[in-house]
């Protein structure tokens, strides 16, 4: 969404990434979806 750059020089804190109108929308659409749940299969449980 932002390069390293921007990120560097302008959205450097927490604050500022929220602030930012992008990041808010993204956020705001983000809180909306339903929370996936996943599993991790690990070497052990496949037997």
């Amino acid at each position: 969404m932002f390069s390293e750059t921007t990120l560097a020089e302008e959205l450097y804190s927490v604050e500022l990434l929220r602030a930012n109108h992008r990041v808010a929308a993204f956020l705001t659409w983000m809180r909306k979806q339903r929370a996936a749940t996943f599993r991790v299969r690990r070497a052990r449980d496949r037997n």
